[in-house]
């Protein structure tokens, strides 16, 4: 797995199931650093 760059190439790879793009939203963030916290509260003040 030492050449794997992501989830989705280890579900490719490993378990042969085609990976696809869907529609979605820019709100809809994974939140890994602060900064990404006040993204999110900027998307919750506008809704």
């Amino acid at each position: 797995m030492k050449n794997v760059t992501d989830d989705a190439m280890v579900v490719e790879t490993y378990k042969q199931v085609p990976v696809r793009l869907v529609p979605g939203s820019y709100e809809n963030i994974k939140i890994t650093t602060p900064e990404d916290i006040l993204i999110a509260e900027k998307f919750l003040e506008k809704n």
